[in-house]
């Protein structure tokens, strides 16, 4: 399999994105971690780890890169941009002196360094004279363990951040331990809230979906429900016009569009713009997650061919993420909204080749490297560029996020 690269997101306590965590991966075992995998690096492959794509992929944000010790004395590593990058070292390391001066040179030189929690613990406590962060992996922690660390740590003036959350519960209990950072799963489910709290954009959208997705539509409603979403029409209007439809003549109405650019598409729009219309102002990476996921599988699916899997799979990815737009379980959509069969099944769980792909989206995310290989063997997608299908769908997802800035 072809080099893996994954970032994930990580948000200060009020949900504000401050840094992606980079990973990097040579097939399914990751890079830097065994010294006989490691000795069969040559230096350009390194260099392409630390040099133009890790630079390229955090220009804009900072980022945390997790490293092998052995390679902090190292030109490669240098490449990297030390205003944006922490250098971060998960796994437990003897310092000796050479590694010392290695992280010592560094930190001088303006990189951030964070270790893992095991440098709060007996014999490694003369790490934190180096650290910027000390990271928790919360889940495999004990709750004494959660509750000290970011005291103690803040004490010595380190950040401390909550690793791997895996649920909104894990994530409201790390920030009332005032942890700093917040990494994981954990942001992608709905936040929920009472039903008659919800604004009325949600139950508009809710319905256009409902309605988009019946056997025979009714234009004329769907219409009106387009109608009463501020400026919603004019996107879509200024959707079927734009160059890629090549209209002969001005588009003008809704049910124009509609009939012109057919069901198929629009259901496909209706996705993506209930997605990028309600997550635009408080969770953009939610919706940059859910259009790129659904692209990626778009992807995925003119690779395994067939007429509709393509389609299919553009949807299973933007539903299977779109109930955190409406503060509510995906089941409980999936019971109102007249999904295709074979899509509804797939998001409640059926195993199938749809089901793989989703399985595969959901790895490639989280940079899980055996289960990217598993899925891409199950999928017979060893002719695909994995990551590069992934960060081009991560391009796709902003420039379509950029097309419903309408404040």
């Amino acid at each position: 399999m072809e080099n893996l690269l994954s970032r994930r997101p990580i948000f200060l306590s009020d949900g504000r994105l401050q840094a992606y965590e980079v990973a990097f991966s040579a097939g399914a075992e990751k890079y830097l971690v065994s010294e006989e995998e490691r000795k069969k690096l040559p230096d350009e492959v390194l260099n392409y780890m630390f040099g133009f794509v890790g630079n390229e992929m955090i220009r804009k944000r900072p980022a945390f890169v997790q490293v092998d010790p052995s390679l902090l004395s190292g030109a490669p590593i240098r490449t990297l941009s030390r205003q944006n990058v922490t250098l971060f070292l998960p796994q437990p390391l003897e310092l000796t002196d050479a590694l010392s001066e290695a992280l010592g040179d560094l930190k001088h030189a303006g990189f951030k360094l964070a270790f893992g929690d095991y440098a709060v613990d007996d014999g490694y406590e003369h790490l934190l004279d180096y650290a910027h962060f000390i990271i928790v992996n919360y889940s495999q922690r004990d709750e004494k363990r959660r509750r000290i660390t970011p005291k103690y740590c803040h004490s010595k003036s380190i950040k401390v951040m909550a690793y791997e959350l895996q649920s909104r519960a894990e994530y409201e209990q790390a920030r009332k331990l005032e942890y700093d950072l917040f990494h994981g799963p954990y942001f992608s489910d709905p936040a929920l809230i009472e039903k008659d709290q919800l604004p009325p954009d949600q139950g508009n959208f809710l319905e256009l979906l409902v309605e988009v997705n019946r056997m025979d539509i009714n234009y004329d409603k769907v219409a009106g429900i387009i109608s009463k979403v501020k400026k919603l029409d004019d996107l879509l209007l200024e959707h079927v016009n734009s160059p890629q439809f090549k209209v002969q003549q001005e588009i003008t109405t809704a049910n124009q569009a509609m009939t012109f650019i057919g069901v198929m598409r629009f259901r496909r729009w209706a996705a993506v713009s209930t997605a990028a219309v309600l997550g635009q102002r408080d969770m953009p990476e939610q919706v940059l997650l859910c259009l790129a996921r659904g692209r990626f599988l778009e992807t995925v699916g003119a690779k395994l061919g067939g007429d509709d899997l393509p389609d299919n799979l553009f949807t299973v990815g933007l539903y299977s993420l779109i109930a955190c737009f409406f503060h509510r379980p995906l089941t409980e959509l999936l019971g109102t909204i007249p999904l295709d069969r074979s899509i509804r099944g797939t998001l409640m769980g059926d195993e199938g080749r749809l089901k793989t792909a989703l399985d595969l989206a959901a790895a490639t995310e989280v940079g899980d490297w055996a289960a990217i290989g598993k899925h891409a063997d199950t999928l017979k997608l060893q002719g695909l560029d994995i990551s590069g299908a992934y960060f081009d769908a991560l391009h796709w997802g902003r420039s379509t996020m950029a097309e419903y800035h309408t404040d």
